[in-house]
């Protein structure tokens, strides 16, 4: 259960970006268009995202242990095409619903180990996810097998998946509960054998739809996995989450992302998320 203490924290720093929605557009909204929503805020928003990421895995025990790293993210969504419309018309007034897939650049400036990775989310199916790596010290770039989503991300409590976002229309999504400030979802894989978990929860907030807080239950309805929402900023105009936590209880760990030095819509290329460029480093956008 969300504490009041939480609550209150997240409220207060997201509750004036957005005019709250009407009686009666609650009313008609949806458990699958809310979740819609809140992923296309979540990981969509403009066409392309650049970021200094600090990720800090904290391991409980005596002594705690801490691990941090440092690294710069390029995002670029992959844009509908015309043909894309014409199949999908109502894509042109819901940019929430096109969201085709992303492709990810992430550079370590202070490793000697992999100093550059790529890797790719198709969330229409039509190809497979895929994640290459260079090794600078054998100058090689290697292709990873099929990126498998729900698998730990730099090592940290975070999957690939937290990180390019869930595709939806995979579950089935029902609103169990609203509060004045909260829609509550309840989501369970249309398929169970595609994910560890049984289902999960989502609190999303009714003013701007971000995901605040997403808790995971085992087949036993045993809660193992959360992400918390820690800090919200508004960027260019978009409501932007710039710091996350993750527990995983099993393991008695935790990961917190802090995003610094964002920026939207740059207009990164899509030639930067090639395999030529983890060798040559794209610095004009990684600055």
């Amino acid at each position: 259960m969300i504490t009041k203490a939480y609550l209150a924290g997240i409220i207060l720093s997201i509750t004036a970006m957005a005019p709250i929605a009407s009686a009666s557009q609650q009313q008609q909204i949806d458990a699958k268009k809310i979740m819609e929503k809140a992923n296309y805020v979540a990981h969509y928003q403009g066409k392309d995202f650049r970021a200094d990421v600090n990720l800090t895995i904290i391991m409980q025990g005596n002594p705690a242990r801490k691990m941090q790293m440092k690294f710069v993210l390029l995002r670029r969504d992959e844009q509908p095409t015309a043909k894309d419309f014409a199949k999908n018309p109502e894509w042109k007034n819901n940019p929430e619903l096109c969201c085709k897939g992303q492709c990810y650049y992430v550079r370590f400036p202070n490793s000697s180990n992999v100093s550059s990775m790529i890797f790719t989310f198709c969330q229409c199916f039509e190809k497979e996810d895929a994640k290459w790596v260079y090794i600078p010290c054998l100058d090689l770039v290697k292709r990873m097998c099929v990126l498998t989503r729900r698998t730990s991300f730099l090592g940290s409590n975070l999957f690939y998946e937290d990180i390019g976002g869930r595709n939806i229309h995979i579950d089935k999504h029902e609103l169990v509960d609203t509060t004045d400030n909260f829609y509550k979802i309840k989501s369970t894989p249309k398929n169970p054998l595609s994910a560890e978990f049984a289902y999960y929860i989502t609190w999303v907030h009714k003013n701007t739809f971000i995901p605040v807080k997403t808790e995971y239950f085992d087949k036993n309805g045993k809660k193992y996995r959360e992400i918390s929402v820690l800090q919200v900023q508004r960027i260019q105009g978009y409501n932007t989450i710039t710091k996350l936590q993750v527990i995983d209880f099993e393991k008695n760990s935790k990961t917190i992302l802090a995003y610094n030095n964002i920026k939207y819509d740059t207009g990164i290329p899509r030639d930067v998320f090639t395999e030529r460029y983890l060798r040559n480093t794209p610095m004009k956008y990684l600055k």
